[in-house]
């Protein structure tokens, strides 16, 4: 029995003790710890009922090789599969444009990952981002750092997704938003 299984079933038994008592004895000073109490069981009972076991169908809707286009990233094809063992979705990088290699991304990289729903039914993921820094005069690059932000998918049909930077989706500038067409299932 996992800790929250083992809490609730506390809880719930202490909730039925307390209803039990209520009715009994018509002890009403323990009305509102009843309340306070029903209220954490609730919220304990709806924490729990989000299953580990299975993502959402929109989640793997999204299983499959994906191209990605429109931009100097075109090209680059990413496979999203869901890891039963580790419940888990990622998209794995397994071919990179020219452009994506300039920054450092290679066949195999982890792209997305933490793929997940939030409440508002928006599909949100850790995309992974790569900044270099290049030497001044020469142009030539110095340093590459790879670091995962938050991203939001869209999805436009079956077959074709985009993604928008979390914190700058508002912003419609050019650029802002990466374009994929699915290649096969």
């Amino acid at each position: 029995m996992s800790t929250l299984n083992f809490f609730t079933y506390i809880l719930e038994n202490s909730l039925a003790l307390m209803v039990v008592n209520i009715i009994k004895f018509k002890n009403m000073r323990k009305l509102p710890f009843f309340f306070c109490l029903a209220a954490v069981l609730l919220s304990c009972q709806s924490w729990a009922s989000v299953k580990a076991e299975e993502p959402a169908d929109h989640i793997k809707k999204l299983t499959g090789v994906w191209l990605r286009e429109g931009d100097a990233s075109a090209g680059d094809v990413i496979k999203i599969e869901h890891i039963e063992e580790q419940n888990l979705t990622v998209g794995v990088l397994t071919k990179v444009s020219n452009h994506s290699k300039i920054f450092g991304y290679q066949p195999g990289d982890i792209k997305w990952k933490l793929i997940r729903i939030n409440e508002d039914g928006t599909i949100l993921i850790n995309n992974l981002n790569s900044t270099i820094t290049r030497e001044e005069a020469s142009g030539r690059i110095i340093s590459t750092v790879k670091t995962y932000g938050p991203f939001l998918i869209t999805v436009r049909d079956e077959n074709l997704i985009s993604l928008q930077n979390k914190d700058t989706a508002d912003d419609h500038r050019i650029g802002n938003e990466q374009k994929w067409r699915r290649i096969s299932k």
